[in-house]
């Protein structure tokens, strides 16, 4: 599923970024969302919802010491998680284990009828991080 952005370029849900692995062995990490500037600067998301499995983010922290090492800056990456107040990894902890991400964004909510805002919230987090990635192009 893809679509095109309005700052030009398209969005595309588990889209795959190759990397190396230092014994050469070249892999990929997919997304769960992929923002792709026509520019060819690209944003790399992770989402994670009420996990409580530390594991998945340290697996998924080790994949982007390697993405940024073989994309450096034209990769931008972000890990979105949305956590319930009282279950599973505290929003304090997933930051600790996500230092390799370029941006960590926390949401919790306190009931499950307040789900749709954070997703909401999340949303509008990625649209203002899309265009500060588009305009550092020509900013600097």
């Amino acid at each position: 599923m893809q679509f095109h952005l309005r700052v030009g370029g398209i969005c595309e849900a588990e889209a795959s970024l190759a990397y190396e692995l230092p014994d050469r062995t070249v892999v990929g990490y997919d997304a769960d969302i992929l923002f792709s500037l026509d520019s060819g600067k690209k944003v790399a998301v992770e989402l994670k919802f009420l996990s409580c499995v530390s594991d998945q983010f340290k697996a998924r922290s080790f994949t982007v010491m390697h993405v940024k090492k073989q994309h450096g800056n034209n990769v931008y990456c972000v890990l979105a998680y949305v956590h319930m107040i009282g279950i599973g990894l505290s929003t304090e902890t997933a930051k600790s284990y996500c230092y390799p991400f370029d941006e960590f964004i926390g949401i919790e909510f306190k009931k499950p009828d307040d789900l749709s805002k954070a997703i909401l919230s999340i949303a509008d987090h990625f649209e203002g991080i899309v265009e500060r990635v588009h305009v550092s192009l020509y900013s600097g």
